[in-house]
């Protein structure tokens, strides 16, 4: 068995930092064309420079400042029409690609089947991230006594579950562990 905390996968996988000079604070984000600088007030593509940040995690995605979302955002629409909840998916987007997990948070979409809920996750911002960094563990195996899944959490960027159970959400203390960066006993099956 071995212990895994939520914010030593983040960074180990580096796919994204915090980085300061004199002037600025930026996020990095390791692009499929390069390194995404990204401060409060300018976005800027930088080349790879695979000496300077020892990045270990690439997302699928190239950044192109001239890319339609019209599609994305339609979709978003229609699965979400109020505004607020746009928003705060618009927010959690940008959380899931932000270098630190500070606010100890996850994200339940709740709500009828069919209606895009997954839509958005798997084939928006999980098309973003990347097959590889995008992991699809149900909440019944998160949550697992025998802890054999979450080892493969350890790199993922993104989890995008199924169906949730309703008595699913009363035994989540493991989810609970894992969102706090609580230390987690699990086993780890190899070859798997």
């Amino acid at each position: 068995t071995f212990q895994m905390r939520k914010q030593v996968p983040r960074q180990s996988m580096k796919t994204a930092i915090i980085w300061e000079d004199e002037t600025h604070q930026a996020a990095l984000i390791n692009c499929r064309n390069g390194q995404l600088r990204v401060t409060a007030s300018s976005v800027e593509l930088m080349p790879h420079d695979p000496n300077l940040h020892l990045f270990t995690g690439q997302l699928a995605a190239a950044f192109d400042p001239n890319a339609s979302d019209d599609n994305f955002r339609r979709v978003l629409f229609e699965a979400q029409p109020g505004a607020n909840a746009r928003n705060l998916l618009s927010w959690w987007f940008g959380y899931v690609l932000y270098p630190a997990l500070c606010f100890r948070l996850s994200l339940v979409n709740y709500g009828p089947s069919t209606t895009g809920k997954t839509t958005i996750w798997q084939y928006g911002i999980g098309s973003v991230i990347g097959a590889g960094l995008t992991k699809n563990l149900s909440m019944s195996d998160i949550c697992s006594a025998k802890g054999y899944s979450i080892p493969s959490l350890q790199h993922a960027l993104l989890n995008v579950g199924g169906e949730l159970e309703a008595d699913e959400i009363g035994q989540s203390s493991r989810l609970k562990l894992l969102v706090g960066g609580e230390p987690l006993e699990v086993r780890q099956i190899y070859g798997h």
